[in-house]
């Protein structure tokens, strides 16, 4: 059974807009400009700031690093362009934290915030 959606509604309206925008970038030129990979950027790591303060920016550039740093590789390879990869960072900076947030588990109640019941002892079967 699915669950709630991790991001909020604002959050999922402003990476489907910069999806789109890029798909629509890549389709006519084949290329993703710079400008929108780094106003992807600065709404991930603005949004992650607004709504859980500096260590929200800090979760999200954390993304960032992970996400760019996973998917290098692909573009030393050629197997993807500069483009791709950047916005695939910058796609890391806004869902990332949200993710991770998601599914950390309270280290006080023992309780996954995601999923509740879920590493409680006291959870029927």
């Amino acid at each position: 059974m699915l669950g709630q959606p991790f991001l909020p509604g604002a959050a999922q309206i402003l990476l489907a807009m910069l999806v789109a925008t890029a798909a629509i970038f890549d389709l006519r030129c084949r290329r993703i400009p710079n400008w929108l990979v780094l106003a992807g950027i600065v709404v991930g790591l603005g949004w992650n700031a607004h709504s859980s303060g500096f260590s929200g920016m800090g979760r999200a550039a954390t993304g960032l690093g992970l996400v760019f740093a996973l998917y290098l590789p692909f573009y030393l390879i050629r197997a993807l362009g500069a483009g791709d990869v950047k916005l695939l960072a910058a796609i890391g900076a806004i869902t990332v934290p949200a993710i991770v947030s998601g599914f950390c588990c309270d280290r006080h109640t023992r309780r996954c915030n995601r999923y509740p019941g879920v590493g409680d002892s006291r959870a029927p079967a």
